[in-house]
Parts: structure tokens; sequence; C-alpha cells
């Protein structure tokens, strides 16, 4: 258990060939164990020969059971005719045998791949490299091609800025992707995701964008996971945003968006008669609650003072530790199964 870093029970870690692949970050009911195992257990990739062996992947996308199931995108690994002077190349070749890799280490895309000219021209393919999609591209789309020096660790990286949705959700499905992600600043947004009219989400998708390969973007639904308390939110108060810095989880600091905004709240009439037209979020002090009114500029400008080092943060009134009580893995694991 020390050897591979175990701190918390059960922890169920999958190997192949000897080699660690993954680790089980879902929920310990059988069925869960059971769906998790079977699909580690059969094919990690799938070849296709056509658009129409395609079709039924990406009709699930469209049904929504692949997002049910926490797979998020399709990834295709498109390899050229073999070549018997170069065994690098083709279906039989290194590249192919490291997309093979990458797919037995990564569980939230369906790795499929061809060789098939037709799919190959579809992509105006001239050299192995990898594609990523949930619907079916466009004439033209960008592409990650396979060089010499690449590793499973490269393409994973790849998959994790360009496979995920911008704002991942909380879920059993992804908590070790956000656990291993590599971008450790996080976005953590609460917010009642059963709401059918949530303009605090519309604001995040408008600008979650402009911060991709720089900020994580985390929505979590405060009715499933015990996470809000423990950052001092109470649901009547949501929606609410934090960014925290995994990079030390325990030295954990966190920045609130409505101590920004509190901090930078109008200071006259005329500013306040402009402001108070969007939507707003509750910010607590000594007892009582104001409504603190927010806007697309205010999102950005919080996020540009995280990434510039210039916000105070809030700190924890119970260190990170005890949270180990409550937890699994990500976050430092706060999530109560």
């Amino acid at each position: 258990a020390a050897q591979e870093g175990i701190k918390a029970y059960p922890t169920m870690l999958v190997y192949k060939d000897g080699k660690r692949v993954s680790e089980y970050f879902g929920n310990r009911a059988q069925k869960d164990i059971v769906q998790y195992l079977r699909h580690k257990a059969s094919p990690t990739v799938h070849r296709v020969s056509s658009m129409a062996e395609i079709t039924p992947y990406l009709e699930q996308f469209e049904s929504g059971e692949m997002h049910e199931q926490g797979v998020f995108s399709i990834v295709l690994g498109l390899f050229m005719p073999p070549d018997e002077n170069d065994p690098v190349k083709g279906i039989e070749g290194t590249y192919a045998a490291l997309f093979n890799r990458t797919a037995a280490h990564y569980d939230l895309s369906v790795f499929l791949y061809t060789d098939e000219p037709a799919l190959l021209a579809k992509f105006n393919v001239e050299k192995d490299a990898v594609a990523v999609f949930q619907e079916w591209p466009e004439e033209t789309h960008d592409l990650y091609p396979f060089n010499p020096t690449m590793d499973e660790n490269d393409i994973i990286s790849f998959l994790l800025r360009e496979a995920l949705p911008l704002t991942v959700p909380y879920a059993p499905e992804t908590l070790s992707t956000i656990s291993y992600h590599p971008v450790k600043s996080q976005v953590l947004i609460f917010t009642n995701t059963s709401s059918a009219e949530d303009p605090f989400t519309d604001l995040l998708d408008t600008v979650a964008q402009d911060y991709k390969g720089r900020l994580l973007f985390i929505e979590i639904n405060p009715e499933e996971f015990q996470l809000a308390s423990y950052f001092g939110i109470k649901t009547h108060q949501l929606p609410q945003l934090l960014v925290v810095n995994m990079s030390d989880p325990e030295a954990l600091r966190r920045y609130h968006l409505v101590d920004y905004l509190h901090e930078h709240r109008p200071t006259t009439a005329g500013e306040a008669y402009h402001s108070n037209s969007g939507p707003s979020m509750v910010y607590a002090e000594h007892g009582s609650e104001v409504a603190l009114h927010y806007s697309v500029q205010q999102l950005r400008g919080f996020l540009d003072a995280y990434l510039q080092n210039t916000l105070s943060p809030r700190l924890l009134t119970e260190p990170v530790a005890e949270m180990d009580r409550l937890n699994d893995h990500s976050l430092n694991g706060y999530m109560e199964n």
C-alpha cells in the first residue's frame, strides 16, 4: 500500500501485463464496481473501416448514453497503410502500439482506429495522427500527429486538453481525471444543476474557453456531494464560485468570487444603478447576507486577478486532513460516497 501511495481504503487498482493502468474512483456499490470491471476487461480499442461503423458511437453521444457512462469523446487513431520499410507507421507499427497503451490508461473516451483510405481522406491525413470529436466532424479537423519522441503521457495530456468538456461535471466517473489533470488551478462551480434556468452557468460557458489550458472548470451539484459545507457555502447561497490550487493540497488556498465582488462593489449611486441589472450571488458577513451582482467582465476580472496572483485567499477554518474522514480521492478527497 505504501509503495503504491494508497492512503484510503477500500482502493482498487487495475494492472495489465504487470503494469498499473488505472485506479477505481467510482462509487462503492456492487453494480458500479462490476460495470467498471467489465469495461476494463473489454477491448480498449475498436477497429473501424467506415463511417457506418462509427455512427453507433455518435448516436450514443446524441442520446446521452455516453455521458452517463462518464465518456466524453471519440478518439480516432488514423494510421497510414503499412509500409514494410517503415515499421513505425501503420496499424501494426510502433505508433499504433502507443495508441493501444494510451487507451488502457484513459477511461473518458472511446478509442477507435482505422487505416481505411476513405476515412483517412476525410481527415486529410498524410501521416499517422489522432483526432478527437463528439459529433461527425466537418471537412477540416485538428489532428494530433504522432512523433518519434512522444509517449502515453503526451497523448493523455492532449486528451485532457481537447477531449473533455469546458466544464467537467464532478462525478464518480470523472474523479480520476480531475485528480491527475495537469492543470492544478481548479475553478469550483457550486450550482443547483436541477434548475432549468441558470444564468451563472451561461456566463461560465462564455468565459471557460478563454481560460482553457490554464484553469480547470469543475461543476459540482451540492445536492449530491458534501463539498459546499466544507467551503462554508450554504445551499440557499447558490450559485457560488471559487478557485483552488491543488498543486499543494496541504497548503490549500481558496479564492471566492463573492469576496472579489464585495471588494469591487459599486461605491456611487450611478455605479450601483448600472451594476444591478445582472444576476447576483450571496455574500455573507457577520451574520448578514447581501446580494452582489456580477457580469462576464467581473468574472473575467476575478479569474485574471487569480492568474496574476493579486487576490487574497480566504483562510480555511479547518485543516484539509479532516476531510479524509469523508473522502475518497479527488480534490484531496472532498467527496462523500
